[in-house]
């Protein structure tokens, strides 16, 4: 359910938000890029799509456009906020164990005894974010789970407050570095992740009923990039 949830978010061609994001992975020599960007992004062009596939891909594979990307490689994001105003993201993933993920949760100086409290990731206007940066000690592999994975960019105008809230109350992880979080409480998080959609639409009451469950987004206000590929052994 928290898959399906996260997976209606999707509105590559009907945001009104303009983004482009871009993932890579290094295989030795080799590079794999898939590129995303919402319909109005200035740079969107035909084919929302450019992959370079690693040589060991099987035809079906490339008939189906999806890159493969070895298990253990390094992976980069790029984020890009090609509007006007302030965005903020969260960065979510499904592996091919159905196991949901975040990644690069940062967290706030804080006293030991203090509430866990993680810090939204913002992207100024005209400006672009990669994670991990080039500087940065830690990296970000492809994960061990063989088969099919996804990656969702998911950008607001407003911060989310909820979603970081359900992650953070999850138990055993570390606050002081970048990571990937294994999501234990996926429920909880992804319809956190609608609520907080839901208010930066400021959608009217009387557009929708009281009903537990439901939410009213506004292409305004949000945009969700995914990206699908393939873990192989090698």
């Amino acid at each position: 359910m928290a898959a399906k949830w996260l997976e209606l978010t999707n509105n590559e061609f009907s945001s009104r938000l303009k983004t482009e994001v871009s993932l890579a992975s290094g295989v030795e020599s080799k590079t794999s890029v898939l590129n995303k960007a919402t319909f109005l992004s200035p740079n969107k062009q035909p084919s929302a799509k450019k992959i370079t596939f690693p040589s060991k891909n099987t035809a079906s594979n490339i008939a189906n456009n999806v890159p493969v990307l070895v298990k253990g490689s390094d992976l980069q994001l790029s984020l890009n906020n090609t509007g006007e105003r302030e965005l903020y993201v969260i960065l979510l993933g499904i592996d091919a164990d159905s196991n949901i993920f975040a990644l690069y949760t940062p967290a706030k100086s804080q006293p030991a005894e203090a509430q866990a409290q993680l810090t939204n990731i913002t992207i100024a206007p005209l400006k672009e974010l990669t994670i991990p940066q080039a500087e940065s000690s830690w990296k970000w592999k492809v994960s061990d789970s063989i088969g099919i994975n996804t990656l969702y960019a998911v950008f607001s105008i407003r911060p989310f407050e909820q979603t970081l809230k359900a992650l953070a109350a999850q138990q055993n992880f570390k606050l002081d570095q970048q990571q990937v979080l294994n999501v234990i409480n996926p429920i909880a998080v992804i319809k956190s992740l609608m609520e907080d959609l839901h208010i930066s639409s400021s959608a009217y009451s009387d557009l929708i009923s009281n009903t537990k469950d439901v939410y009213a987004l506004d292409v305004n206000s949000w945009a969700t990039l995914n990206f699908i590929y393939e873990v192989s052994n090698a």
